[in-house]
């Protein structure tokens, strides 16, 4: 049956040194049409800026009457800041955009409509376009067609960390995110590949929504910009493979095929691409292995701590 009660959604915003972009997010934020029956928090997770982040979060709060909440992490790492601000999460729904996300008006009513239509259901993401057409197209899900994750090519290739939303109990279950993946982190990206898997493995009903909607500023429109992303997205997947080939081995033949798929000479990146893949994945393991040695242990959803409120 629907449920029809009252559900508050926690909306989660990570930055760092992007005032004039967490700007525009936090407008649009404002702009979102509620959704009846609903109701929504902000947190944003200032992830060590030194620009005009903690202006800009104070000049816009008053317009959110109560609603947003500020925390600071001096730590960088994406996976972190994640982390923080789903530990202070008080929604029974957790729903990330990335700082320079601009969500359709409808982005709220749509993940309303979503978790209380299936209770079964524990995460969906959804459609990244192009916010400007003038940037290259990268980061981006253009399917129309609604798919219930089914493979682990999926969690990299279809559902993203820009534009999410997951029932907060399912945190409790499966862990938060990765500290040592994301952006700013040891191994550049994959902290949403790595978190969404884990749901998936744990039995978590993940499904991509194409009408959940989201516009990506990136800004990215040189060849340079588009190898250093390439770069970090294929060698954050290299150490995602790495962590979780043990115990999957489908894990293990995405990344033989994509070894295969680069030596078949079909890739844009060529043997570049295959090295920093393999990059990665050898940079995890020296990692764990150092940390073993040294008796650390893993920092894998360590509890987040809230250094302080701006």
């Amino acid at each position: 049956m629907p449920d029809t009660g009252f559900m508050l959604l926690s909306i989660l915003i990570c930055t760092r040194n992007r005032e004039t972009k967490l700007k525009q997010a936090l407008q649009s934020v404002l702009a979102l049409e509620f959704p009846p029956g609903a109701d929504y928090e902000l947190i944003v997770v200032d992830n060590g800026s030194t620009d005009g982040t903690g202006q800009v979060c104070a000049s816009l709060a008053p317009l959110f009457n109560g609603r947003m909440r500020v925390v600071y992490e001096p730590k960088p790492g994406l996976g972190r800041a994640r982390s923080l601000a789903a530990s202070i999460a008080a929604g029974e729904i957790a729903a990330c955009i990335d700082d320079d996300i601009v969500p359709d008006r409808n982005w709220l009513k749509v993940i309303h409509r979503e978790f209380s239509a299936d209770p079964s259901l524990q995460g969906i993401s959804g459609r990244v376009e192009l916010l400007n057409p003038m940037d290259l197209p990268m980061t981006i899900r253009r399917s129309m067609q609604r798919v219930e994750a089914q493979a682990v090519s999926e969690m990299y290739d279809l559902f993203v960390g820009c534009n999410m939303a997951v029932r907060a109990d399912l945190l409790g279950r499966v862990g938060s995110y990765d500290p040592d993946f994301g952006a700013g982190s040891l191994f550049l990206s994959a902290e949403d590949t790595d978190f969404w898997y884990r749901c998936w493995r744990h039995g978590a009903k993940l499904v991509y929504v194409p009408e959940l909607l989201v516009y990506h500023d990136h800004g990215r429109r040189s060849l340079e910009d588009k190898r250093k992303l390439a770069r970090a997205y294929t060698s954050g997947r290299g150490s995602f493979f790495a962590k979780h080939f043990w115990h999957d081995i489908n894990v293990m033949k995405e990344m033989y095929w994509e070894t295969r798929l680069v030596m078949s000479g079909k890739c844009e990146w060529g043997w570049r691409q295959l090295a920093w893949l393999y990059r990665g994945f050898l940079h995890y393991w020296i990692h764990r292995v150092f940390c073993w040695v040294k008796g650390w242990g893993s920092s894998e959803a360590e509890p987040a701590v809230v250094h302080s409120d701006r």
